[in-house]
Formats: structure tokens, sequence, C-alpha cells
């Protein structure tokens, strides 16, 4: 007779249910932080003074270094099926932007005793609703706010099984100085409380992360870095990203971030007349290859 072992699916299931009941400032979720957008991954993740919509949800702000109105849809795969999904829509004119987003991570498996006997489903999901609005306060500087709705839930009906859900609303700030060809930003984001349902609980804070940096150009180069703090996390973080247009329609990208680690990004972005398609890919050291991919559309 042999013990069946978990799936991976499953035990980074566990994993992910495990926060939930971690103390406060440790216990809330990567997945507020996990940027979906292929270019802010490919970049390094810094993203605080970026010229797409996976600013969203880094700064406010900076959407007004969007001109009309956009879309985007993304994907990001990591194993046994497991993803992130992310839509989000914006307009921004000449003296106010605003944009909507969503993204949701969920995946389900099947719950087993040590012999391998199926005792239920066990399941897990957390989606957040995003919303931001900017203005302009002069010709140089924008100011923007915007909210997060966030939701999770861990159900587990095999016998013992832990099944709990928590929802919060979070709000983010930022200012973005424009200066010839060079952009700088600062944020303030996650703002706020989140309330779980188990018996005895109350509203725990949620760890705030303070971004700034600058977006360059020079000719077909870009370059963004940016410094950033989480509560959460003892030490700062440093995220630098190049992006070159070899060709109109055709640009090359690579990033770094360090916290106590250096890792690489790389990606590319393709353009297609008013569409555009984005990858990027992230070595992780726990989930192996990390895969990014987001197709949008300007008017």
């Amino acid at each position: 007779m042999t013990i069946k072992t978990l799936s991976i699916a499953k035990l980074s299931l566990l994993i992910l249910a495990s926060q939930l009941l971690l103390p406060s400032g440790a216990r809330t979720s990567s997945f507020i932080k996990l940027p979906v957008s292929a270019k802010s991954v490919s970049l390094g993740g810094g993203f605080v003074a970026g010229d797409n919509l996976g600013v969203v949800e880094q700064n406010p702000s900076a959407l007004l270094s969007l001109r009309g109105l956009s879309a985007e849809f993304s994907q990001v795969t990591y194993f046994e099926g497991i993803g992130l999904t992310g839509f989000y829509g914006g307009y921004s004119g000449r003296a106010a932007a605003m944009a909507l987003g969503f993204k949701n991570y969920a995946t389900r498996d099947t719950a087993r005793d040590f012999l391998g006997a199926e005792t239920g489903k066990i399941s897990h999901s957390e989606s957040v609703v995003t919303g931001a609005f900017s203005t302009r306060i002069n010709k140089n500087l924008t100011a923007g706010i915007g909210f997060k709705s966030y939701s999770a839930s861990i159900a587990d009906d095999s016998a013992g099984g832990l099944s709990t859900s928590a929802s919060g609303m979070l709000f983010d700030a930022g200012f973005t100085h424009y200066r010839q060809s060079d952009v700088y930003a600062f944020s303030v984001t996650n703002l706020g409380s989140v309330k779980y349902d188990y018996a005895g609980a109350t509203e725990q804070r949620m760890p705030l992360t303070y971004a700034a940096g600058a977006r360059h150009t020079v000719g077909n180069f870009v370059g963004l870095w940016q410094i950033s703090k989480s509560d959460d996390v003892r030490r700062m973080k440093l995220a630098i990203g190049v992006d070159y247009d070899i060709a109109e329609y055709f640009a090359l990208r690579m990033g770094m971030n360090y916290i106590q680690y250096f890792d690489l990004t790389f990606g590319a972005g393709f353009k297609f007349g008013k569409f555009y398609l984005d990858y990027a890919l992230s070595p992780h050291m726990d989930f192996g290859s990390v895969h990014n991919v987001s197709l949008g559309v300007r008017f």
C-alpha cells in the first residue's frame, strides 16, 4: 500500500490558505501586490511611473501618461493550471483620466486522507475590483486617488476542513511630475483594512506600500527605476527596467529587482495598429518560470 502525496495545486492551496491565519501585518495576501500587466513585470515591476494600464495597480496619478481610450486583458500562468487573470479599461483626456479593473485568482483541488482516499473538495479564490481617477493640477503635475475592493475565500468541505472568507476596502494615492522627457512619481498604496469571518476576528490593517520612481526617455530607450518599501517587508525594494524600441512595432525589455536577492525579468512588446501584445518571463525561486501575457487596444 502506498501513501498518495499532495499535488502541487493542493500544496499551493494550503500555503495560500495559511495566510488567512497569520497575525496582523503578515496575514495580507501577496495577491494584492502581484502585478498582472506583462509590461510592468518585464521591467522588473517598478512601474510607479509607468505608461500603460498596468500603472493602475501602483500609482493612479500616472493615468494621464496614457491618451484616449484603452483596454487590456492579462493572463499570468504559474503551474498545474494555476494563474491570475486581469482586465483593465480606462480613458485619459487632457485634464483628467479614469480607469476600472478586475483581477482574479481561483483554483480547486481534491482533498484526500493519508491513504489517498478522496474526502472532499478544497478551493481558494481571491479577487480585487480596482478604480482610479487622476486629474491635472498644473501643466507638469498630476494627482490621483484609487480604491481596491478586495475579497478572498477558502472552502474545504472535507471532514475537519477549513472554510473562511475575507473582504475589505483599500485606498491608493499618488503624484506624478512631468518634466520634458522625464517623469517622476510617488505613491502610497493599500491604505485600509481587511475583515475575516472566523470567530473573534477583527479588522486587520493592510501593510502600506510607499513607492518613488521615474521614467526617462532617450531616443529609442526608455528606462524606469523605482524604490519601494512595504510595512510587511523589512528591506526596501529596488527595481530597474529598460525598454528598447527596435522598430515601431517591436520592443525588447529587461528588468531587475532586488530585496534580498537579485531577480531578472525579460519581455517583449508587439504592436499591430491599435492593438498591442506584451509578454514577460520572470524566473521564480518557488514557482519556476512564470509567464505573463497582455493583449490590449488603444483608440
